[in-house]
């Protein structure tokens, strides 16, 4: 079976330049490790994205997330929250 890319189902992070409307229109993002930070975030510059997309989680690099399979993420959606200022996946769950 093909592995399908989830996608980002909402996004908090309002100063990135992929955020419109709390939607992430990127072609994908990638999460970051050891923490799960969402790295294709940028605050700096003019807006990016297409309004036509709807992003997808391109590559997981958090080993300790419940849904990372071989570095890809498996989860059947993301969410992006802020904490404090920094955009992190609201999906991550520690594997047991």
């Amino acid at each position: 079976m093909e592995p399908s890319f989830p996608t980002i189902t909402n996004c908090e992070a309002g100063k990135c330049i992929y955020n419109h409307s709390g939607q992430c229109r990127t072609m994908a993002i990638n999460v970051g490790g050891p923490e799960p930070l969402c790295d294709t975030y940028s605050a700096a510059g003019k807006k990016g994205g297409y309004n036509d997309l709807v992003a997808k989680v391109g590559a997981c690099k958090v080993d300790s997330c419940m849904h990372n399979k071989l570095l890809e993420c498996i989860a059947g959606g993301v969410d992006v929250v802020n904490v404090g200022n920094l955009p992190e996946c609201a999906t991550y769950q520690e594997r047991v």
